[in-house]
């Protein structure tokens, strides 16, 4: 046995502890590389994330926008089925159609009825627009006495004044 047991001088050893080093040295050859790649792989990873993160808010930010008009619609038509005027219509409260016609039917009913299409609002007749102290200067002796009441009314309530 002792014949067939190899020997190796140290230079024999030292190349093939060399040699072997240089295999193991080769599979990690690409190390600096793939970690390059990886910290690449982290920050591409990070930024689309952010972006995501970004797209959501924005997506959550139009669908509020869209609930919001999808409600601002709603009730604009249920004010004017309950025969209430645009500027009323912000003030119904409810989320649901269902609340929000009962609070338009509420709301009619404490208003009550408003003039009738058509109508003028102006009060009936011998309502007159107050007279100026313009007017009333060019105005004739006959002018004066036809409208006396009503110079005599703006003299004591002060709209007639100096102005």
């Amino acid at each position: 046995m002792a014949d067939e047991d190899k020997k190796f001088s140290q230079s024999d050893v030292d190349k093939i502890v060399q040699e072997r080093l240089a295999r193991e040295r080769a599979k990690f050859s690409d190390y600096d590389e793939i970690r390059a790649e990886l910290e690449a792989t982290r920050a591409d990873h990070a930024a689309l994330k952010a972006e995501n993160t970004d797209l959501k808010a924005q997506l959550a930010d139009q669908v509020d926008k869209m609930k919001d008009s999808e409600l601002r619609n709603l009730k604009a038509e249920i004010a004017k089925k309950a025969g209430l005027s645009d500027a009323l219509a912000d003030r119904l409260q409810g989320s649901t159609e269902e609340e929000l016609q009962r609070d338009a039917m509420r709301l009619a009913e404490s208003i009550g009825p408003g003039p009738k299409v058509g109508e003028g609002t102006n009060p009936p007749t011998g309502a007159t627009r107050p007279l100026t102290r313009s007017e009333v200067k060019n105005m004739t002796y006959e002018a004066i006495l036809q409208n006396w009441e009503q110079i005599k009314a703006q003299l004591k309530d002060g709209s007639l004044s100096r102005a």
